[in-house]
């Protein structure tokens, strides 16, 4: 019987030895130790980068995949990292788009994975790992459909397009010669109205912009821009 053990125990030992990396030696999955993100908030067209220090004390870690959920909690990002040699890190990168929803990203999970098949569900990798959408406007540009000066009782088109916001929200003014300022359209999605001014002299043509999830009131806006209008 001693030999039989002695004979069992010395081929446990060479297959640890030969196959450091199979389920005999290895029955944890990988451990998620550090992570880092940057830039901590992006706008529409920017590029978030995870990185994450991934290791594994018996085997290779072979797949790492973040997985983060946007800020209504109704949609997912699924990133698949790739292992960079130089630095150790595992990295992923995301751009973002303007469908991706404005606010703070937050991990749902992480899938990591060992070349033993071993699996680890990370569910609270802590608010460092969090990134967040910004939706601020970043510019604003007004353009009307025929130069000044024009006729009275012409309608004149007036198209606003901003940038840095997936939901943008626009806001129309014009102001007499008199200061008198008068709202062609309150905070809304349309960027194009029509205005028809019916007596001569000068005006100032105002529009303001701002991101849906921000406050309106008090004339709040995030960018704006203004044209000096003539009418004949």
């Amino acid at each position: 019987m001693k030999k039989i053990h002695i004979y069992i125990f010395s081929l446990v030992s060479v297959l640890f030895l030969l196959f450091p990396d199979s389920i005999l030696a290895d029955g944890e999955g990988p451990l998620l130790e550090e992570v880092e993100v940057t830039p901590k908030i992006v706008h529409v067209g920017d590029t978030v980068e995870v990185k994450a220090k991934v290791t594994d004390a018996k085997s290779t870690v072979t797949h790492v995949e973040a997985i983060y959920e946007n800020p209504s909690n109704n949609r997912y990002l699924f990133m698949n990292m790739e292992y960079d040699i130089s630095t150790g890190l595992w990295i992923g990168r995301y751009t973002v788009t303007s469908s991706d929803e404005a606010g703070i990203w937050t991990i749902d999970h992480w899938f990591l994975q060992d070349s033993a098949k071993n699996s680890s569900g990370v569910y609270d990798s802590g608010p460092e790992a969090n990134f967040e959408v910004n939706g601020k406007v970043k510019s604003l540009l007004l353009d009307l459909s025929s130069p000044s000066p024009e006729k009275a009782g012409t309608p004149i088109e007036l198209t606003a397009t901003s940038t840095g916001s997936n939901t943008p929200e626009y806001r129309f003014f014009v102001r007499n010669e008199q200061g008198e300022l008068s709202l062609l359209q309150e905070y809304g999605s349309n960027g194009i109205i029509s205005w028809t001014p019916e007596i001569p002299g000068k005006y100032e043509i105002i529009v303001h912009v701002k991101d849906n999830s921000r406050d309106g009131s008090y004339y709040f806006y995030e960018v704006r821009a203004a044209i000096v209008y003539e009418i004949h």
